[in-house]
């Protein structure tokens, strides 16, 4: 066993690869993260292995290497005592590595040694046994009319009391030999601190108790020290002192359930069953530290009157629980098929839908969110219960909305039957994919795992439960959460799909295999999109996707490809009253889709500056359908990343711009309505244009300015602002003012134009002042706003004054700015 616990070799090669993980982790009183020892591990990586196989040999950790300073964290608005902080700290790179290691170690053998009472950190064991062992239990419970006492236990700070002789004692017991558990010695009991008050560290002290969070070794520390409760637990029972939850058809009795720190009791309800349940407790305190404090622990019961209940609660001195409760963040003990007791998962549904997240992201960032967030919010709930139709349809009605830009209160018009958007993007959808169907196959997961873990202590519990009430007369009905799980295969086999010909055993080995999947092991995703594929009839044609636009601009296209843009005839056929259907940009001709997209004037002359990046001229296509399939065909026609990129700007803005004008036309031509714009010009920095008028439609173009690569002075390239403004010029005489960047007069610098026949015009840039574009229109005054980071003024003045520009301030520059 002790080879096996060795640490590293002498290559380090281990150590490095776990520091190369790690990254911007534990940085120390050094302040030195894994980051750094990364940068430089040419230079401090041989000292770094030393220190860990220092710490193999001897089990100490160098002076310095194990200190940490201590912040206190407000817990309330006005804090008045210690108790109304929090503290927290960070652990150093070398004990955050040795702590790593160990941990990996002792992960392999904690299925061996802790019993089935603890499904915390185990590999093999999951979060959700506990809530669907206790479900299924109470249901017995409730069907039989058995008196059932719960306590639900809470450990007063529990990782901040560990006694660490009872931790050394319990891994003697446990077979861990002398060399690993002065390993773990070494770790906890090498600890130094100092609290920060107002910003200075105290004198340093060592601990003398407890485990760090934040430690990668403490959860697994923990559950060993909690597994003397479990023994404690069973040697009670076998000394009838505790009388649990015990089977007809099985010899083991079920009492106490665990995730950590988290602990449930089940058992008689009697008062000497409770009695003898605290001075159990009461032992496990005086050997471990681990105290119980009984004004935040709950006591419930089965088949008991209140009166009975809350007597026994005040003789414990305790709080009363009320069933359905919560455990581990899960009702448990009621009825999953009322909509009420889904409340909470709504409720959470809603507060990420704010108001003010569906104003400020665009309808790509929407999208995400649907389906990152969204899509994955429910996923607590949806893999131990059955969601009703009438809580998926709120949820799906919610999420609808807010892709729509909509709020509880302002509703806005769907474009396109949310059932067509879900599906996935073979199927000619947005890929968001159904909350109905990530329900069933996160259920369907459980049908793998009864398969698969023959030996689960949860499978027992569920099998003995309803052989019980069958054999009793109950229908399969009434066998609580279990029934609901395998009532998904009626769900399945009603949409064509039959899941024990998807799941079946080997006729090699006798394993159980997933088609879906060539490792042959089941996953969620691949029934997901099955269901879908199913359940939602496809489109006649798969949604393209270019990944290197914006998600906005190919939301765009996907509504252009099935005709559903606001312009004016599809609002008519929506019922919506208009006083004219002829298009606002050019007010020549009726509004379609065709219209919009190749015909109008407007278009064309905004299509122009896009056509000169895809090398193809849009006025000699007649439809929409053939402009997006040039653009979705361009996709394939640029393989530099750096051109990509501002391609990808180019279009980006495009869309904005024109998605933005079909939308306000909408209120009818208005000179004064104004377009909110975003043009990146690198990482970290962004130019936001507003101003722009329908009557003037101007777009900030990104033919940007790189600057070249050069060897010789170590540059990077920068993308520089270039304006290229395409607009409709009058005959009228205009002048433009260039405000924000210098107080420098320019009388000589061109400016380009493009007028709508695509003619250039060179307009004088007179005045760069306070960061404003000033120009005149029939001799009223326009003004554009551009807001820059302060940092980033330096570069736009060295596209205008350097002399490695061009001069119409367009090109490659042979060199960096000035």
């Amino acid at each position: 066993m002790e080879q096996h616990l060795k640490l590293t070799t002498s290559s380090g090669t281990p150590l490095k690869d776990l520091t190369w993980l790690l990254l911007n982790k534990a940085p120390g009183p050094d302040g030195f993260t894994f980051e750094f020892i990364r940068k430089f591990w040419t230079i401090v990586g041989k000292d770094f292995i030393e220190a860990v196989m220092f710490f193999e040999s001897n089990s100490l950790i160098n002076p310095g290497s194990n200190s940490s300073f201590i912040t206190l964290v407000s817990k309330v608005n006005d804090p008045l005592s210690l108790l109304d902080y929090r503290p927290i700290s960070l652990i150093g790179c070398i004990t955050k590595v040795i702590s790593k290691v160990l941990a990996e170690r002792l992960k392999g053998v904690l299925d061996s040694i802790v019993s089935n009472s603890q499904t915390a950190f185990i590999k093999g064991r999951s979060i959700l046994d506990g809530p669907l062992m206790i479900s299924e239990i109470l249901n017995w419970a409730k069907k039989k009319r058995k008196k059932l006492l719960i306590f639900k236990a809470d450990f007063a700070k529990a990782f901040d009391s560990l006694n660490w002789n009872y931790l050394d004692n319990i891994l003697m017991q446990m077979g861990f030999g002398t060399k690993w558990r002065s390993w773990v010695n070494g770790v906890i009991r090498t600890v130094k601190a100092s609290v920060l008050i107002n910003g200075s560290p105290t004198k340093e002290f060592f601990f003398e108790k407890g485990v760090r969070q934040g430690d990668p070794l403490a959860p697994f520390l923990f559950i060993l020290a909690a597994e003397g409760l479990s023994v404690i637990m069973r040697e009670a029972q076998r000394a009838n002192l505790f009388k649990g939850v015990r089977f007809e058809n099985s010899n083991e009795e079920l009492s106490i359930f665990q995730f950590a720190d988290d602990t449930i009791f089940l058992g008689d309800w009697t008062r000497e069953n409770a009695r003898n349940l605290i001075r159990v407790l009461k032992c496990f305190e005086v050997c471990s530290g681990l105290s119980i404090n009984m004004t935040k622990s709950r006591l419930a019961g089965v088949s008991v009157s209140s009166e009975e209940i809350n007597r026994l609660a005040r003789w414990l001195r305790c709080n009363v629980e009320s069933i359905p409760f919560l455990y581990l963040g899960l009702p448990v003990g009621g009825n999953m098929n009322l909509a009420k007791n889904w409340q909470p998962l709504i409720d959470k549904f809603k507060s990420k839908l704010s108001g003010w997240k569906a104003k400020s992201l665009s309808i790509g960032g929407r999208l995400c969110l649907c389906k990152s967030v969204l899509g994955s919010l429910g996923t607590y709930y949806f893999s131990l219960y059955k969601a009703p139709k009438k809580v998926i349809d709120t949820l799906e009605g919610l999420r609808r909305r807010f892709f729509w830009g909509g709020t509880n209160e302002v509703k806005k018009l769907s474009w396109v039957a949310w059932d067509n958007i879900i599906r996935g993007k073979e199927s000619g959808g947005l890929g968001i994919g159904s909350l109905r169907a990530a329900n069933i196959a996160m259920l369907a997961k459980w049908w793998w795992r009864e398969r698969t873990e023959t030996n689960a202590n949860w499978r027992a519990t569920v099998l003995n439960c309803r052989a019980e009430l069958r054999a009793e007369g109950y229908s399969r009905s009434s066998h609580g959460v279990w029934s609901k799980i395998m009532g998904i295969e009626k769900d399945l086999s009603n949409i064509g799909i039959n899941v024990n010909s998807l799941m079946h055993r080997n006729d090699a080995d006798t394993r159980w295999v997933w088609e879906l999947e060539s490792s042959k092991i089941f996953s969620v995703h691949s029934l997901r999109v099955l269901i879908d594929a199913v359940s939602l009839p496809p489109a006649e044609t798969k949604t393209e996707w270019i990944r290197w636009i914006p998600s906005k601009a190919n939301i765009l296209l996907w509504r252009v490809l099935i005709d559903r843009l606001a312009t004016k005839d599809n609002l008519q056929k929506r019922g919506i009253a208009l006083t004219s259907v002829v298009c606002s940009m050019c007010l020549s001709s009726d509004e379609n889709l065709n219209h919009v997209m190749a015909h109008c004037s407007t278009t064309k002359i905004i299509s122009a500056h896009l056509a000169s990046w895809v090398d193809w001229w849009p006025a000699m296509e007649t439809s929409a359908i053939d402009i997006w399939t040039k653009i979705c065909a361009a996709d394939c026609s640029f393989t530099c990343k750096e051109v990509r990129k501002v391609i990808a700007i180019d279009i980006g803005a495009y869309f904005s711009i024109f998605a933005r004008g079909i939308e306000n036309s909408r209120n009818g031509p208005d000179n004064n309505t104004l377009f909110n714009f975003y043009f990146y010009v690198n990482d970290d920095c962004q130019v936001i244009l507003t101003g722009v008028t329908l009557k003037c439609l101007i777009t900030l173009g990104v033919k940007s300015l790189i600057w070249a690569h050069s060897c010789k002075h170590k540059t990077t390239n920068v993308q520089q602002i270039i304006g290229m403004f395409l607009m409709s010029v009058p005959d009228s005489s205009r002048c433009i003012c260039w405000r924000g960047l210098s107080q420098r007069l320019f009388q000589d610098v061109p400016f380009p134009f493009m007028s709508e026949h695509n003619h250039q015009i060179a307009l004088p840039i007179k005045e760069i002042g306070t960061n404003e574009l000033i120009f005149l229109e029939d001799g009223a005054e326009r003004k554009i706003i551009i807001v820059l980071p302060t940092v980033f003024l330096r570069t736009i003045n060295d596209l205008f004054l350097s002399p490695c520009a061009s001069p119409t301030g367009f090109g490659i520059s042979d060199g960096t700015p000035k």
